[in-house]
Order: structure tokens, then sequence, then C-alpha cells
């Protein structure tokens, strides 16, 4: 897997990243939710790490 791919997913609020978070992704302009999520429960950091990362992998992994 790329580091660009997971870079990408990270910066631009990944749809499927929020979803297995459990969150609605927001509009344009307050895409990323998931950083909120970190702000409010750092304890919940590793959560969200790995869902950037398995939302990111995802379209890599053969169906």
């Amino acid at each position: 897997m790329h580091g660009l791919t997971v870079g990408s997913a990270a910066r631009d609020g990944n749809a499927l990243a929020h979803e297995l978070m459990g969150l609605e992704r927001g509009g344009f302009y307050d895409r990323d939710k998931l950083a909120g999520v970190v702000d409010a429960t750092p304890a919940k950091a590793l959560h969200v790490a790995l869902a950037v990362v398995s939302a990111a992998s995802r379209p890599a992994c053969p169906r």
C-alpha cells in the first residue's frame, strides 16, 4: 500500500473511515470529523488511525 493513499485518506476525511467510526461525513468545508473525535477523546486516537488505514487499504484489496 502506498503512503500517499493513507495520507490522502487522513487529509481528506475518508468516507469509509467515518462510517467505521459511526460518524456522518461533513460537507465540503467540514469533511473531516475524525479529527474532532481525537480532540474530544484522545483515547480513541488509535481507533481513528486504524479506521483511516483500513479504509485507505480497502481499494487495494482483491475482491
